[in-house]
């Protein structure tokens, strides 16, 4: 956000660095035909290198290639959010 100048850095203080979390996944219905998946992975995944200019417009030049990634690189996110639900409730007893 502060690089969007939507608020300053400075007013703010880290209190925590996580590892790297990964972007919201993107889907397709597993009924889709094999062929038709496997379009739409190609056109995803290399939209960096296919049409540059169309993809830094899309993440205003802030975002590296995309690539596949599985379940588990979400853990961390799932045990973030573990850990202050834990939080939560301690709170709320």
């Amino acid at each position: 956000m502060s690089r969007k100048n939507m608020v300053k850095a400075d007013d703010f203080r880290i209190i925590y660095k996580s590892d790297q979390i990964v972007n919201s996944p993107m889907a397709y219905l597993t009924e889709l035909p094999e062929d038709l998946k496997a379009k739409i992975r190609d056109a995803v995944l290399n939209l960096a290198t296919k049409d540059k200019a169309a993809f830094d417009k899309i993440y205003e030049g802030k975002q590296g290639p995309l690539v596949a990634v599985d379940n588990k690189a979400y853990d961390p996110i799932i045990e973030l959010n573990k850990f202050v639900d834990d939080l939560r409730k301690k709170k709320s007893s």
